[in-house]
């Protein structure tokens, strides 16, 4: 009994954690060979945008629609965008949120 207890965690290591690892590899190789998503198309068209005196943050707002192909749906709404600059100058998004249906008025 005692050589059993003793190897139990080797067997652990190759009868549970090997496996669970190549499931993630696998999972992994999936991804990233992945084609692209062309089950839909997202388009939006900024209405506003405003940068702080300051230079470092600022924000978009505007519509957008999602045509969607199986099934033939568009969807339509509003998005808010929020911007920060980083310390080599390029705009990334730190906040990105949309509301489906509603239009605004111009």
């Amino acid at each position: 009994m005692l050589p059993f207890l003793l190897s139990l965690p080797i067997a652990v290591f190759y009868f549970v954690l090997i496996p669970c690892l190549l499931r993630v590899l696998i999972l992994i190789r999936e991804l990233l060979i992945a084609e692209p998503d062309t089950g839909f198309i997202l388009t939006w068209k900024p209405l506003y945008a405003d940068v702080a005196n300051s230079g470092e943050i600022g924000y978009t707002y505007g519509t957008y629609d999602l045509s969607i192909k199986d099934p033939h749906e568009t969807r339509s709404g509003t998005y808010a965008s929020i911007w920060k600059q980083d310390s080599t100058g390029n705009w990334k998004f730190v906040l990105d949120t949309g509301n489906p249906g509603l239009k605004p008025k111009l």
